[in-house]
């Protein structure tokens, strides 16, 4: 009878696999959970530094309606390429794809983002719609745009 119990007592091999198998599987699991929330989290990050150069793209045109007189302004009509140093809109791009090069282009720790501005006629006032695009961590282009309406302040 003892002989017996002492036998009882002890762990299977199969019970102890299963164990190993079920921590396994729970560890997985939360490793996976915490690696999905830090590729989120960085673009997250990315976003709000294209959402703040967006911003300070749309300072630039701002800017230059409030120095220009409507009769000039209003003759704007197509995309500008907004530098890092931008104070005005000088710099008249023939495609986008001239903003993505040289000296328009924006880095910002690993990631590097390309703005323009593409200015159009819009019912009597001008809209201005300030575009970033980067590439995520999967390769994908992404972007945030910015609009904003301009009239003549004589209305």
């Amino acid at each position: 009878m003892l002989r017996k119990s002492k036998l009882l007592t002890g762990s299977t091999l199969i019970e102890v696999l299963i164990a190993i198998v079920v921590v396994g599987l729970v560890v997985t699991g939360v490793m996976l959970s915490i690696s999905y929330s830090v590729r989120n989290s960085a673009e997250s990050r990315y976003r709000e530094v294209a959402s703040q150069l967006a911003q300070d793209g749309m300072e630039v045109v701002i800017l230059e309606r409030q120095s220009e007189a409507w009769s000039k302004f209003s003759l704007r009509n197509g995309i500008y390429c907004i530098s890092p140093t931008a104070v005005s809109l000088s710099d008249t791009a023939q495609s986008i794809s001239t903003c993505s090069t040289g000296s328009y282009l924006i880095t910002n720790g690993n990631k590097t983002y390309t703005r323009y501005v593409n200015i159009t006629p819009d019912s009597g006032a001008m809209k201005a719609i300030v575009t970033i695009i980067w590439k995520s961590e999967s390769n994908i282009d992404q972007h945030v745009e910015i609009t904003q309406r301009f009239q003549d302040r004589a209305i």
